[in-house]
């Protein structure tokens, strides 16, 4: 890799063209002027009036892609990448905004772990607008791990807020029809990993994320998740259901820790046990996505069982000089934000 590296920003957008200007604004200044740094957009199929008037103003800057059809967020994203030649490639979604220094932060990272191939942040709600329970699920429908380890082996790094060097990602075969409309990001994180690929995680490369409306919602993209990692598991000859269960455990560990952190216990006022129920609610939507599609799925794949390759390894995160400052500049830009 060149001294100054070069980088793409890929993103996959499909009916939220709304959400989607947040996150052009916030990047055009990131982007718009920088020589190393490209942006493509990546409609996935919604044919519509407002996605034209949502990008007219951005096409100068930004390569706008439209697919005939819907194809799903791996593919669409997959199609971003086509004809790449830059260093780093970041995914992030349509209904992320990200703080004025995001791709700097990311800059930051790649030179300072050059060994690096598959870079992972967090993806936080933005300061809850409203009290009691109502606030509480605004938090609790975008509460996020950056990356998830079960058994000492890396699950995923949500496209929400990923980065990897565009050889890794080449080598892992991007991603695939397959697995494009559940669990992408997961069977991608498990190809990069098995190459022997390290990761490192930074809780200060951070983005807000839109939370979706309703419980329901709520429900429905926590099932596929679960029907997506049935899939990504049974694919991968996993002969009991340790693992993935182990996964959902690790979650619920780290729930609490990691709530307290992005939300202080001043702002969420008495409702603790608000916010235990929406986790519960995660916890069993998944689960049951889950155990209601593992079985066909391992019919489909599972016809001996094998040991899942060895996976790559984690490097230290938080080594770049002034981690700290970068956290606190983020909680006071995400305090300011109203998503």
């Amino acid at each position: 890799m060149s001294a100054e590296p070069s980088f793409l920003i890929v993103v996959a957008t499909y009916k939220r063209g709304a959400k989607l200007t947040g996150l052009l604004q916030a990047l055009r200044p990131q982007v718009e002027g920088h020589p190393r740094r490209r942006m493509v957009v990546v409609n996935d199929g919604t044919h519509s009036g407002d996605y034209e008037a949502v990008m007219a103003p951005h096409l100068g800057w930004l390569e706008y892609r439209v697919l005939e059809q819907n194809r799903g967020p791996g593919l669409a994203r997959q199609h971003g990448c086509e004809g790449a030649t830059e260093d780093l490639i970041i995914f992030t979604d349509d209904d992320c905004v990200p703080p004025p220094w995001w791709i700097d932060r990311a800059e930051a990272l790649a030179r300072t772990l050059p060994t690096v191939d598959l870079f992972a942040g967090e993806a936080c709600k933005s300061a809850p607008t409203h009290g009691g329970l109502r606030g509480v699920y605004q938090i609790c429908s975008q509460i996020r791990l950056a990356s998830i380890l079960a058994n000492q082996r890396v699950v995923c790094v949500p496209t929400a807020v990923m980065m990897v060097r565009r050889g890794a990602f080449e080598d892992a075969g991007g991603f695939t029809a397959e697995f494009s409309r559940l669990a992408e990001d997961t069977d991608l994180t498990h190809r990069i990993m098995s190459l022997g690929c390290a990761l490192a995680q930074d809780p200060a490369w951070v983005t807000v994320h839109h939370s979706v409306a309703t419980i329901g919602q709520y429900w429905r993209r926590l099932y596929g998740y679960g029907k997506g990692n049935a899939r990504h598991f049974a694919k991968q000859k996993y002969s009991d259901r340790k693992i993935p269960f182990d996964y959902y455990l690790a979650d619920w560990r780290k729930f609490y820790r990691k709530f307290f952190r992005h939300f202080p216990r001043e702002d969420i006022n008495s409702s603790s046990i608000g916010h235990f129920a929406f986790r519960l609610l995660r916890t069993v939507a998944e689960r049951r996505g889950f155990k209601q599609n593992w079985p066909r799925y391992l019919e489909k794949y599972h016809t001996a069982p094998i040991s899942p390759p060895e996976p790559g390894h984690w490097v230290a995160p938080m080594v770049i000089d002034g981690a700290s400052s970068w956290n606190r500049s983020f909680n006071d830009w995400r305090q300011s934000q109203v998503v």
